[in-house]
């Protein structure tokens, strides 16, 4: 008798994606991911930020990330919410926090002290003005955000977070005449692969240092690392040699320390997305049980996903000619389609399942119920991708 897909993906891990498509044949989307690839990503990080690595957990939130995440030895994460805060505080009671979002109620501040939060950033007067009230200036540091333009990210924070470079030097110089240890941060913009643009940063960093005549206690170069999204793999490796490089060019590092608080480029390539073709109609349009208000979410902000590949029932490779797809997701909202054609093989069809690599972050962790689509299951598989050499339709034993 056949297994119900849920009784299937409890019963332990699998060897491989398609070993699982072919036993369950699972009719709602399937996140498969492998832990050893967070693993890979967090060590890769480890041998730049030593100490200084946080994980910003609202790119997965998931129990699993968050237990892998401390067995390697990561214990801080950079929160957003007293949400966020309780939610770290019950998996590890003593991991340092970082509260770098710069806009804070009064409430959401007491909440954060009795939590023992170790550093807030901030951005603007009136927040700092928050912070000069309710803590004490031994109690935590208080990190000054600033802004920079940056083109080569996907989409930058600029509008909504960061001070001006003059603000952020008056902000840094009225807390430390109160006496607080205080720090300076940034943040490039999403998916960015361009390593001079946190070369350009921290010099910016180091010249509000020496303007103003402080030391910081540390610095924190945020997040924005590139993940693994389209068939060009990110410079990730170059990015943090220049990182190392150039804090080391403008900092002591036997006085200040470097931070950086990476979220997608963790944990969004040790994930990968199977969604199910529920219908192929007319011969260029594809209707999944995924969609924008689900997982794919991101599409229109950050692009298409576009390491894809599509498997029959069985788990064997499809490997048409080519062709280009209209792809829209289950609900019924005619927005819910992906912002343009995909190219996927010409002899998919209604039952195949279209696999999307690098999903393991702002999938599920902003994942909606709209219309009733917000299940998945968590698989958790050996390895995302075929061993090299592999045939196109080998099918792992569990």
């Amino acid at each position: 008798m056949k297994l119900h897909h849920l009784e299937v993906a409890r019963s332990g891990s699998f060897s491989s994606i398609g070993a699982y498509l072919a036993r369950a044949r699972p009719d709602e989307p399937v996140m498969f991911y492998a832990a050893d690839v967070l693993r890979a990503k967090v060590f890769q990080f480890q041998k730049t930020f030593a100490e200084g690595l946080s994980y910003a957990i609202k790119a997965n939130n998931h129990p699993d990330v968050l237990g892998h995440v401390l067995d390697c030895g990561v214990c801080s994460f950079d929160v957003a919410s007293p949400a966020e805060i309780r939610q770290v505080r019950r998996k590890a009671p003593g991991a340092v926090l970082h509260y770098n979002n710069p806009v804070r109620s009064l409430a959401e501040i007491e909440t954060a002290l009795r939590a023992g939060v170790s550093s807030f950033s901030v951005d603007r007067p009136s927040e700092l003005e928050k912070l000069f009230a309710l803590v004490p200036p031994g109690a935590a540091t208080i990190s000054l955000r600033f802004k920079h333009e940056n083109p080569s990210s996907a989409y930058g924070f600029g509008a909504k977070f960061g001070a001006t470079i003059a603000d952020a030097e008056r902000l840094l110089q009225s807390a430390t005449r109160r006496g607080y240890r205080t720090g300076l941060n940034f943040h490039v913009g999403t998916q960015c692969n361009d390593p001079k643009a946190w070369a350009d940063h921290l010099g910016i960093a180091a010249a509000v240092a020496r303007n103003t005549g402080t030391v910081p206690a540390e610095i924190n170069v945020g997040g924005g690392f590139p993940s693994w999204r389209t068939t060009e793999e990110p410079r990730l490796g170059d990015i943090l040699r220049i990182i190392g490089a150039e804090f080391r060019a403008h900092f002591d590092p036997g006085r200040v320390r470097l931070l950086c608080e990476p979220g997608r480029a963790l944990i969004a390539d040790a994930v990968t997305l199977a969604t199910r073709i529920k219908a192929r109609s007319p011969a260029d349009t594809l209707y999944l049980n995924d969609g924008i208000y689900g997982r794919l979410n991101e599409f229109p902000l950050v692009g298409l996903a576009g390491r894809t590949e599509i498997l029959t029932p069985a788990g064997e490779r499809r490997q048409g000619t080519a062709g280009l797809f209209r792809v829209f997701g289950p609900t019924c909202d005619s927005v819910d389609k992906l912002p343009e054609p995909v190219a996927l093989p010409e002899d998919c069809r209604e039952g195949d399942y279209l696999l999307f690599h690098g999903m393991g972050a702002y999938s599920n962790a902003s994942a909606t119920d709209f219309n009733g689509y917000g299940g998945h299951d968590w698989v958790a598989v050996d390895r995302l991708l075929p061993p090299a050499g592999s045939g196109p339709s080998e099918i792992d034993a569990v």
